[in-house]
Formats: C-alpha cells, structure tokens, sequence
C-alpha cells in the first residue's frame, strides 16, 4: 500500500505504522458489541418510559406538552 502511495506522488514526512494482534482485534470486537449492547438497552429504557407517558397522558396534547415544559424547565426557562 505505501508503495501505491509513493507512487500516486503522496510522500510522508513521518509515518508510523502498528499491526494489531489477533487478540487486541477480538478485545476491540467485544468491546464494541457491548457498546452497541448498552445503546440499545438504553434507547429500550426510553422507549418505554416515553411509552408510559403517553399511555398516562389524558390525550396526546398533554403529553406533548408536559413534555416541552419538561425541556424547558431544564433549560431554565419559565414555565407559562
């Protein structure tokens, strides 16, 4: 592959290059599945929660509604 670059005329001043071993592959593997694991318990988590709210809201206003007044109440800005 370097020797591709050199001769498409891209030169390197400084360059250094690793090779990961297998193991470090499979650790960075299963490192990123249980990331993807953990995002998706979480979005699980606040679908249901989100869920929830709907089903105890009297009508789909309300809950749009407490909803916003929720972000802005975070935001710090005055409820009306």
């Amino acid at each position: 592959m370097l020797k591709d670059l050199n001769l498409a005329g891209i030169r390197f001043k400084d360059l250094n290059t690793t090779q990961s071993s297998l193991e470090d592959i499979f650790v960075d593997l299963v490192r990123q599945k249980m990331n993807l694991r953990a995002v998706r318990a979480i979005y699980k988590f606040e679908m249901a929660r989100t869920r929830a709210r709907w089903r105890r809201a009297s009508c789909p206003g309300d809950l749009d509604l407490a909803l916003f007044r929720g972000v802005r109440g975070r935001h710090g800005v005055a409820h009306h």
